[in-house]
């Protein structure tokens, strides 16, 4: 019988994740517990930059292009990458990990020198690029253009699948994680998660599910989608 996959990211991103999961023989549910919401009136703090940092496929979409001129472009992900691309931006560096990878490429790239830096990015990210950068001397400006809110579009659904003998669910972000424990607590759905494995993309967004006892949770060495795929991958060949 063909396992099925509780999927619980934003659709469109949830379309691209559905794709590669069911090449590998799984059926996904999508039920979206975040959605991305664009925020207006932000202000470009500077004219001229020496490199754009884009840490997530959202802001990568959101970001006026018109606004990017002959930068280097620091990327996470492949899927960011490619939505760049799309959009046309050039000179992309990707770096297919996190914040402190991004780190490492700004020192290979630049040698530690002091420049001007971009960071669209989510409101309320972490401080890590903040503060290494405010330490290191570098002109950093965050610009948040859009805002991760939480949400369950579908009770009905959601509660189905927790009640059900389906028991695989993934989760991409910390705000998904929280989005997730609030819906099944608002919903009185504590008891079915001891039969549930998840699939956290890193040990941070595990940590924020800790208030309930779950079978399971995997979590791939290194936080990218390609990596949690393959944990799937090798959880369904056993």
């Amino acid at each position: 019988m063909t396992k099925k996959i509780l999927l619980t990211r934003p659709v469109e991103d949830s379309l691209i994740t559905k794709e590669k999961l069911e090449k590998i023989g799984f059926q996904t549910v999508i039920i979206p517990l975040i959605k991305i919401c664009k925020l207006n009136h932000a202000e470009i703090p500077l004219k001229e930059y020496d490199l754009i940092i884009f840490t997530s496929r959202n802001a990568a979409k959101i970001f006026d292009n018109k606004l990017a001129g002959k930068e280097i472009i620091f990327s996470i992900g492949d899927a960011t990458t490619r939505a760049l691309e799309k959009r046309n931006f050039t000179n992309i560096k990707n770096s297919d990990g996190n914040s402190k990878d991004i780190i490492l490429l700004f020192k290979k790239i630049f040698n530690n020198r002091k420049i001007n830096i971009l960071h669209p990015c989510a409101k309320n990210i972490s401080m890590e690029l903040e503060n290494y950068f405010y330490n290191q001397g570098s002109n950093y400006n965050k610009l948040p253009i859009y805002e991760v809110k939480k949400q369950c579009s579908s009770n009905k659904g959601f509660r189905d699948y927790l009640e059900s003998s389906h028991n695989l669910i993934t989760i991409y972000s910390s705000r998904t994680a929280l989005s997730f424990v609030e819906t099944i607590k608002r919903l009185n759905l504590e008891k079915f998660c001891k039969n549930k494995i998840i699939f956290a993309l890193s040990s941070k967004i595990s940590d924020h599910l800790s208030d309930l006892n779950f079978k399971k949770i995997y979590i791939p060495d290194f936080p990218s989608e390609r990596s949690l795929i393959e944990v799937v991958r090798n959880f369904k060949k056993g």
